[in-house]
């Protein structure tokens, strides 16, 4: 009705789901057949919703089948199984609205990783002709995230910072970016790919696409992403915290939203 359909996941086939993922967690054993069934049915039920939170657990189960070796999960692959579901379970139906012409809202990102990671900051700007919101926001990266991913020495984190912005966007932005079309251009060729697959080999990483693929589920959006030179990178100064620039092209400074822990 209105020019809307809504499409969602029988409630027999969620409830399967559900079962599966009960099992994994008390410690199951699953065949390898079982594990290529388990990762089907995901993959159909992400037709039915927004499929990249899905896609989080099929990249990994892909991984094991493939292996043809012991079929025990890690402690990591679990997470994500129990993520893609559980998103799946609590999801509304998937609307599909009738076509509008109307433009879509343009995102650009960027993170900056300097003095050996102890200065780690990122920003966004925000561009949306049909609501005429010009927005921008720039922050330092909170440092129990920045700590979060140096653990164990690590001194190379510019992925995650690239990476965060995306995540901090959708959280900011959600109400302008429900049921929209989002183009979004980051810098950053490791964060692009992550976000197109909606999958990274590292953890720090996934933790980051986990999260933006269920604010994606929240905001019933479409997301499309490109690389941007870093030179035409419109987030280049907000994310080292330069924001003189914004304010002679008349975009508005917000504070980023941090609602929780990445999990």
């Amino acid at each position: 009705m209105g020019g809307v359909v809504q499409i969602s996941n029988k409630p027999s086939r969620v409830s399967e789901l559900l079962a599966s993922v009960e099992a994994l967690e008390l410690g199951a054993d699953f065949a390898e057949s079982q594990l290529q069934s388990l990762r089907g049915r995901l993959l159909y039920a992400a037709g039915k919703t927004f499929g990249r939170c899905t896609q989080v657990a099929v990249q990994a189960l892909g991984r094991v089948v493939r292996r043809g070796t012991g079929m025990s999960l890690d402690e990591e692959m679990l997470t994500c199984i129990k993520f893609a579901v559980r998103t799946l379970a609590s999801s509304l139906p998937r609307s599909i609205h009738a076509w509008k012409d109307e433009w879509p809202v343009i995102l650009f990102t960027d993170g900056a990783c300097e003095s050996e990671g102890t200065l780690v900051t990122h920003g966004a700007v925000l561009c949306d002709l049909a609501s005429g919101s010009y927005l921008f926001f720039g922050d330092h990266v909170p440092r129990n995230y920045v700590e979060a991913w140096m653990k164990g020495g690590k001194e190379q984190v510019i992925c995650q910072a690239e990476l965060f912005p995306i995540w901090v966007s959708k959280v900011t932005w959600r109400s302008l970016l429900s049921g929209r079309q989002v183009l979004w251009f980051c810098d950053n060729e490791a964060a692009r790919s992550a976000m197109i697959r909606s999958y990274s080999p590292l953890l720090d990483s996934m933790q980051i696409v986990r999260q933006c693929a269920f604010e994606d589920v929240a905001a019933q959006s479409t997301n499309w992403y490109a690389r941007v030179p870093s030179k035409s990178n419109l987030a280049d100064a907000a994310s080292r915290l330069d924001f003189s620039c914004y304010a002679f092209l008349g975009f508005t400074k917000l504070t980023p939203l941090y609602t929780h822990d990445l999990v």
